[in-house]
């Protein structure tokens, strides 16, 4: 989910570009590079990635991590480290997720993207959700998402997703990491 948009001030803001109502000028995100074998794309690089192609093979599903499937969400707040180019999320772009049972949700914003939500189911490792959100451009996008989760060995956690947007024919993988809490 990230698209890089570039822009010093709202003065320098394209035509038809709208102004973030989130109280902070749109951010710089970096254009995402191919991510060699994983179909994402390094966020913090400035060359763009191809799509994921469909003809990408599945590998086979492995057991769970039991440390993957006790980790909590609720709380957590994640930042994207790599991307698809097709998407809108960045580096900036912040995920304060919420969990109850099996409930997840998470509200988001930063980069391209003003406003976002997305809802969804946790089953062990995995999490199945639909997002939403608003970019810069004042444009309404959605879709869906699969998410895989790792424990690091640091304790924080990662997702790997594997996401496609229903308003548009984009497809892609991201990867968003725990960014630990300040003591």
């Amino acid at each position: 989910m990230s698209q890089s948009v570039s822009a010093t001030s709202f003065s320098d803001l394209p035509d038809g570009q709208a102004k973030s109502d989130a109280g902070f000028p749109p951010a710089e995100d970096q254009p995402a590079t191919a991510v060699p074998g994983t179909g994402a794309a390094k966020v913090e690089s400035g060359e763009a990635a191809d799509p994921v192609k469909d003809t990408e093979a599945e590998p086979e599903e492995a057991a769970p991590d039991p440390a993957a499937v006790k980790a909590v969400l609720d709380g957590k707040v994640f930042a994207a480290v790599a991307n698809t180019a097709s998407g809108e999320v960045g580096r900036t772009t912040r995920f304060h997720y919420r969990q109850d049972g099996r409930m997840i949700w998470a509200e988001y914003s930063g980069g391209a993207v003003v406003r976002g939500y997305l809802v969804g189911t946790r089953d062990g490792d995995r999490l199945d959700f639909r997002y939403s959100h608003l970019n810069i451009n004042l444009q309404t996008a959605n879709g869906v998402c699969a998410s895989k989760l790792e424990v690091l060995k640091d304790g924080r956690i990662r997702l790997h997703e594997t996401w496609q947007w229903e308003s548009r024919p984009e497809r892609g993988t991201s990867v968003v990491e725990e960014i630990p809490a300040r003591s």
